[in-house]
């Protein structure tokens, strides 16, 4: 059996401890926010002129910017104090493995 990238695992974590209780992982599970099924297909196509992982930081350390259509504008904004060095980047590459 594989063992899961360290990175990927503590990505795992942190979704669970700061996202989870308003995003789901499952299509077309709404907690709170949109789900997040799919998000690293979708963030590539989102903004032109911004990959996924772009998109995805910009979403979570300034959500105002990209709010989606439908959902209240309800994501913390401090993200940036909240996670420490290391952290955005294991967050991220967790979120780009939601590719369905």
């Amino acid at each position: 059996m594989a063992t899961e990238d360290p990175e990927l695992a503590h990505g795992r974590r942190l979704f669970q401890q700061h996202c989870a209780s308003c995003h789901a992982v499952e299509p077309e599970r709404i907690v709170v926010g949109p789900s997040l099924a799919g998000i690293a297909v979708l963030a590539e196509n989102r903004i032109d002129g911004l990959d996924a992982e772009a998109y995805l930081a910009q979403a979570i350390l300034n959500p105002e910017v990209y709010l989606v259509e439908g959902f209240p504008n309800l994501m913390p904004t401090n993200f940036d104090r909240r996670l420490r060095p290391g952290e955005l980047d294991a967050l991220l590459a967790y979120l780009l493995t939601l590719e369905k």
